[in-house]
C-alpha cells in the first residue's frame, strides 16, 4: 500500500506545473503593472523636460549673464571668507 504522504509522480508534476503557472501569471501581471508605471513616469519626465517653467526662463540672455556674474562674485566672496577662516 502507498503511504498517505507519497504522491504519484504524475500528480506531483502536475502540482508543480500548476504552481509555476500561477507564479508566471503573477509575474506577468507585475511586469505589466511595472511597464504601465514606467510609461507614466516617462511621460512625466518628458513633460518636465519640455516645460519652460524654470526660474530663469523668463530672463533675457543679458539678464542671465549679469545674474551669473553676481552669483560668481558671491561664490568668490564665500571662498575667500572660508580660506581666511582656515
Amino acid at each position: 500500500m502507498d503511504s498517505p504522504d507519497v504522491r504519484n509522480p504524475k500528480e506531483e508534476f502536475n502540482t508543480l506545473v500548476s504552481q509555476l503557472n500561477r507564479e508566471f501569471k503573477k509575474l506577468r501581471q507585475r511586469c505589466q503593472s511595472l511597464e504601465e508605471e514606467n510609461g507614466h513616469l516617462r511621460k512625466q519626465l518628458e513633460e518636465a523636460n519640455n516645460a519652460d517653467d524654470d526660474a530663469f526662463s523668463h530672463l533675457s540672455e543679458t539678464e542671465r549673464y549679469v545674474l551669473r556674474q553676481q552669483i560668481m562674485g558671491l561664490i568668490n566672496k564665500i571662498d575667500q571668507h572660508l580660506t581666511s577662516q582656515a
